[in-house]
């Protein structure tokens, strides 16, 4: 059997890596999806997500490569649960994600890159409930329902006085709620905004007069095991995502999904 050389191996590997990274090799970003409308949303007829973050994710990759005269594209998981999806950022599985918050120990498998100044939280209430909730004292010994793996703000995740009931999705955590199995849901203010829309909502739920308002960015994440950490690509991200936060991007980008969104 013939041998090959082994400078040509060499050369042929270095070819292969330079063409790896030069601008214009189209190379697939792993991001991972749970349904979680308005922030992602699977359209019935199984084409791909759509929703708030991915609108921003959407527009972040646009810049990039019109920036650096790349072609990278996006690869979505399908309405994967939320626990699945930061499993898969932490084993490099997937390289970007968005709608996170910097809670426990993200920052150790993920490089976060704040997008969006604040979260404002909500709780809903049956619409028959007559139970007070003006302050967060008023939440103390209720059982609230959450969505599995969401971190909400820093002394509701950490209270030991409050019951939290996950479940897989927001949904499942209002049909809980109705069915008197928990007392009040958590969400955004966002979902809430977008949910009220429906007519049967708002006849079934109500919005108590307690909400977070303070200081809770939000951020994409970046798994600090994917090719995307690597330079010059983490550096690139960095710079555009900072540069459009700080221009108000991000603001008309969220603006004008909700201008056209119809739940």
């Amino acid at each position: 059997m013939t041998r090959v050389p082994t400078f040509i191996v060499v050369m042929f590997t270095i070819t292969l890596f330079l063409f790896w990274i030069s601008p214009g090799f189209c190379r697939d970003i792993r991001v991972p999806v749970d349904s979680y409308p308005p922030f992602h949303i699977f359209p019935p007829d199984g084409g791909p997500p759509y929703g708030e973050t991915i609108a921003v994710i959407r527009a972040v990759v646009a810049r990039v490569n019109q920036n650096a005269a790349d072609d990278l594209s996006l690869n979505y998981t399908r309405d994967t649960p939320f626990k699945r999806c930061l499993a898969l950022m932490r084993s490099g599985r997937a390289d970007l994600i968005g709608s996170l918050l910097d809670k426990e120990d993200r920052r150790d498998y993920m490089i976060l890159l704040k997008y969006k100044a604040n979260s404002n939280k909500v709780f809903i209430q049956r619409r028959n409930d007559s139970r007070p909730i003006h302050q967060f004292d008023d939440l103390k010994g209720l059982t609230v329902g959450t969505v599995l793996g969401y971190q909400y703000f820093s002394a509701f995740d950490t209270s030991e006085s409050i019951v939290k009931d996950p479940a897989r999705n927001l949904s499942l955590s209002l049909a809980k709620l109705e069915a008197g199995r928990c007392d009040v849901v958590i969400c955004t203010q966002s979902e809430w905004l977008s949910l009220t829309r429906n007519p049967m909502i708002q006849a079934r739920f109500r919005q108590s007069q307690f909400r977070y308002e303070q200081p809770n960015p939000v951020y994409l994440g970046i798994s600090r095991k994917s090719w995307l950490a690597e330079k010059p690509y983490i550096d690139v991200f960095r710079n555009t995502v900072s540069d459009m936060f700080q221009s108000g991007e991000f603001i008309r980008v969220i603006s004008r999904f909700y201008e056209s969104y119809t739940p």
